[in-house]
C-alpha cells in the first residue's frame, strides 16, 4: 500500500516515505507557454473594435497598396493598426498563425482538425489582447 504525503508549504507530493516526490503544479516551460499578462479582462467594446480591426485587415492593405506615393491621415491610420496585428500576431507561434487569422476574420472556430478548440482559445485571446495593447487600447 502507498502512502502519499502532502507538504503544503512547498506544494509537493512525497509517495513511498519520501522516495517518489510528485509535484503537484508542474509548469513545464516551453515555446508553447504564454504568459497570463491577458488575465485581466479587456472591456467588451475594446474587444469588439479590435476584431473589427482585425476582420479590416485586407481594406488597410488596399488602402497601402493603393496610394504608394502619398500617405495621408489615412494611409498613416492603415499602417498604424496594420503594424499592431503584425507585431501581435509574431507573439503567436508559427503553427497558429494562420489558424488565428482566419478564426477571427472568417468565424470559423474548428479550421483545423489537428488543433484542439481550447489550444485555438487559447492563443486568440492572447492575440486579441496583444492587438489592444500594441494599439494603446488598453
Amino acid at each position: 500500500m502507498k502512502e502519499i504525503y502532502y507538504n503544503k508549504k512547498d506544494n509537493i507530493y512525497y509517495k513511498n516515505n519520501n522516495n517518489d516526490i510528485i509535484k503537484k503544479n508542474n509548469n513545464i516551460n516551453n515555446k508553447y507557454d504564454i504568459d497570463d499578462k491577458y488575465e485581466e479582462k479587456i472591456p467588451r467594446s475594446i474587444y469588439f473594435e479590435c476584431i473589427w480591426i482585425i476582420r479590416d485587415k485586407k481594406r488597410l492593405e488596399r488602402i497601402l497598396a493603393s496610394n504608394i506615393d502619398e500617405y495621408g491621415e489615412v494611409e498613416r491610420n492603415a499602417y498604424y493598426k496594420l503594424d499592431a496585428i503584425h507585431r501581435a500576431i509574431f507573439k503567436i507561434p508559427k503553427e497558429y498563425r494562420g489558424v488565428i487569422l482566419k478564426s477571427i476574420t472568417y468565424g470559423m472556430n474548428n479550421t483545423n482538425i489537428y488543433i484542439h478548440e481550447n489550444t485555438i482559445k487559447k492563443y486568440k485571446r492572447e492575440f486579441i489582447y496583444q492587438v489592444a495593447k500594441n494599439l494603446a487600447l488598453c
